[in-house]
């Protein structure tokens, strides 16, 4: 059915989703078909009661909430797919305030036929001075400009944040013909893991869709302090480096599909050469530490990513050889 479904997952988010649904029911889309479903993922709070209490449903009868007891973001965002019924999927998280012309917008751009994705940019909303090295790493926060464009196609770097993804629903149902699971959960909880995102976009182009991305509207990130520290950058920099394994299968059949393959491209399908080949990294960049050329900051963050995914592909060496054949079936 045409529509625009936008999809909310929730975990533990009594504080901030009254905030974030009062800037969803101010939509303006004039003759659009659109609804909201929100996505209780487990939560040991009283998300869906704050929820069922706030929203207006004689107004505003378009939203549905349901509870997902299996953890993870990915697992929340299925559910999510599952339970809607337009055509267009729009993901909006439980920080994230939108535009009141964001449902407008989702359509008018998905009558291109040629859009099979559509990442947006994130701009972080404090009430607190943010620390120096915030705007080093904000793209770490899913905030800032990924790409400097005002509206264009970006298939060949694959990638859009998470936050604000609208994509085509059959996209989702070609990939379950296909025998398609989401190997990376994203964020379990309180857990920092990463890498849904990517993997979900990535495995829209293997299908051969195109990805695009636009500064023409964005959507705005809540960012509690607690959530801004450099703790939670180490935190979500390991999840990162664990993801970082199976994003590299992607990225090797895309390569394939478009004959850019090269030698060393054909090497990196054996664990032992990805494996070495950070070892390798890593050394060089504490020969630059050392030099004064990498600040100590700078290190600690690249090292933590390295080790991860070190010790991922180390325990996971098997299953990651065996996924470039999975992920040749999507072609």
């Amino acid at each position: 059915m045409k529509g625009i479904s936008l999809i909310i997952c929730c975990y533990n988010s009594e504080e901030i989703i009254e905030q974030t649904l009062s800037y969803v029911e101010k939509q303006v889309a004039t003759n659009v078909n659109w609804e909201v479903i929100l996505i209780d993922n487990n939560s040991t709070d009283n998300t869906s009661a704050v929820v069922k209490s706030y929203w207006n449903f004689d107004k505003n009868p378009n939203l549905k909430v349901f509870k997902e007891e299996n953890p993870g973001l990915s697992n929340a965002r299925l559910r999510g797919i599952k339970e809607s019924q337009y055509d267009i999927i729009s993901f909006v998280d439980d920080d994230n305030l939108i535009p009141e012309n964001w449902v407008a917008y989702i359509h008018d751009v998905f009558q291109k036929q040629e859009v099979g994705v559509l990442g947006c940019t994130s701009i972080g909303k404090f009430d607190y001075p943010v620390p120096a090295w915030y705007e080093k790493h904000k793209l770490s926060f899913a905030t800032g400009k990924l790409y400097e464009v005002d509206f264009g196609n970006v298939t060949s770097a694959g990638l859009v944040y998470g936050a604000g993804m609208s994509m085509r629903k059959e996209i989702f149902k070609k990939l379950d013909e296909k025998g398609w699971e989401p190997y990376l959960s994203d964020r379990v909880g309180k857990k920092q893991s990463g890498g849904g995102d990517s993997e979900l976009t990535l495995a829209s182009r293997l299908l051969g869709y195109q990805i695009f991305y636009s500064n023409q509207i964005n959507t705005q990130h809540l960012i509690k302090s607690d959530r801004l520290t450099w703790e939670r950058l180490k935190a979500m920099i390991h999840g990162f480096g664990e993801a970082d394994v199976f994003v590299l299968p992607y990225a090797y059949q895309y390569k394939k599909s478009q004959g850019l393959l090269t030698f060393f491209d054909q090497l990196r399908k054996k664990w032992w050469v990805n494996y070495l080949g950070k070892k390798v990294a890593l050394n060089i960049l504490r020969i630059k530490k050392g030099l004064g050329k990498v600040s100590p900051e700078d290190f600690e963050i690249a090292e933590i990513r390295n080790q991860a995914f070190c010790t991922s592909i180390l325990e996971q060496k098997t299953t990651f050889e065996n996924y470039f054949e999975d992920l040749s079936k999507l072609q």
